[in-house]
């Protein structure tokens, strides 16, 4: 494995960089599905994230009988189904075609639900178990960001930080994959949730 050196105050403006120019994960759809069909509990997340607010605009444009709480329900009960089952997604066609059939579904079998029991409203358990303020939670900005970044560079073993300064430096997945003997995918999910935990560590210098 490559040996990185650098001066904490140089770690600490290269980690800085990649926070502020990385918002979200960079994962593509087969990387993602691969993850969720091991049953890695982040990519569930992530999934559910890349595709709420999808789903919630195209429900939406489909229908103006249902309000917003009747679409919450309808997508997290569909994408609940989806991670449930992503073991069947055969990758024909893209994720996203796959994942509005089940969200179409949902929306039968909620109309289905009204016609039979003439309810007026639409409740679900969300297997994913996110609340709304999970998914639409932003982080406020801070002031002293270098002393925040100081911290948490302290929280990172040796692989992360090494992962965190090439890729601050401008090396690909790619590169940096092969600089660390470390499988490309893998770089990817180590950045996507470093960045999670970076902004996790910001919460407690709200």
């Amino acid at each position: 494995m490559r040996k990185i050196t650098l001066t904490e105050s140089e770690l600490i403006k290269l980690v800085q960089k990649i926070v502020l120019e990385q918002s979200s994960t960079d994962l593509d759809e087969f990387e993602l599905v691969q993850l969720m069909q091991n049953g890695d509990q982040r990519a569930q997340t992530e999934f559910f994230k890349r595709f709420y607010k999808k789903m919630f605009g195209f429900v939406r444009s489909k229908s103006q009988k249902f309000d917003d709480s009747d679409i919450d329900a309808i997508i997290t009960r569909a994408l609940g189904r989806a991670i449930v089952n992503i073991d069947q997604y055969r990758g024909e066609g893209n994720l996203e075609s796959w994942v509005r059939t089940i969200v179409r579904n949902s929306m039968l079998d909620l109309v289905k639900t009204r016609q039979t029991n003439k309810a007026k409203s639409f409740t679900s358990v969300d297997p994913t178990d996110f609340s709304k303020s999970d998914r639409s939670q932003e982080i406020n900005p801070i002031n002293d960001v270098e002393k925040v970044l100081n911290h948490f560079l302290k929280t990172l073993n040796e692989k992360e930080r090494n992962i965190m300064v090439l890729r601050a430096q401008g090396a690909s997945n790619k590169e940096i994959a092969d600089s660390l003997d470390i499988n490309e995918g893998t770089i990817k999910w180590y950045i996507s949730g470093l960045m999670k935990r970076f902004k996790e560590f910001l919460e407690k210098y709200k």
